[in-house]
């Protein structure tokens, strides 16, 4: 499993640093697909700067600079999604993830994270709603119809834990809250729903 996201991680050989692959590009390796966009996490801010102007001196194309990060393509056309956002795998899932089939990734240790009932979920195809953080009406919709579109379902009891948080956000938003993504990284692990599972991974 490694071995088929190498020339992802070779990419930052010089950091020398802790990070992380994740996201619905470990879905696509699972199902015979290639990924186009790898999510890629480092738990400081320092790292990613080293890691962006890494990119930038390889020669990918700068597509989007943000304040946690920034998106790069390649020559080949796969996107590279760079992140500061949380302190771990774990920290990531529970902060930060809104369904369980993204909570899988794979650490430049050689460990691999993910939701206790990923495999299952993804082999059913069932969208399990498990979100913290509070998003918007827009990012909320869009990422629902990404996955329905991908042949996912979702249950009665996921569709009324979704639309009860689109709701409570609604209405956080409308209070002058602003969104800020980088709440996760400070976020404590408390009150969790679910276990994530370690494993240490071959070749």
């Amino acid at each position: 499993m490694k071995n088929d996201f190498k020339k992802h991680f070779k990419l930052f050989d010089s950091l020398n640093s802790y990070f992380w692959i994740g996201g619905a590009c470990i879905y696509d390796f699972f199902n015979g697909q290639k990924p186009n966009d790898i999510d890629v996490f480092f738990k400081r801010e320092k790292d990613v700067n080293r890691a962006i102007s890494i990119l930038k001196k390889k020669g990918f194309k700068l597509i989007l600079k943000r304040n946690i990060g920034a998106q790069f393509e390649s020559k080949d056309g796969i996107k590279y999604d760079l992140l500061c956002l949380t302190k771990s795998p774990e920290h990531l899932f529970h902060n930060f993830n809104d369904f369980s089939v993204c909570c899988a990734a794979i650490d430049s240790n050689g460990f691999f994270w993910h939701h206790e009932d990923y495999f299952k979920h993804c082999e059913n195809k069932e969208i399990h709603y498990i979100e913290q953080r509070t998003t918007n009406d827009i990012n909320k919709q869009k990422r629902l119809k990404k996955f329905l579109k991908k042949g996912f379902s979702i249950n009665n009891e996921n569709l009324l834990k979704w639309i009860e948080k689109l709701d409570s956000d609604r209405k956080t938003i409308r209070g002058g809250r602003k969104i800020n993504v980088k709440q996760s990284f400070f976020a404590k692990l408390e009150n969790l729903k679910f276990n994530i599972i370690k494993t240490k991974i071959k070749d």
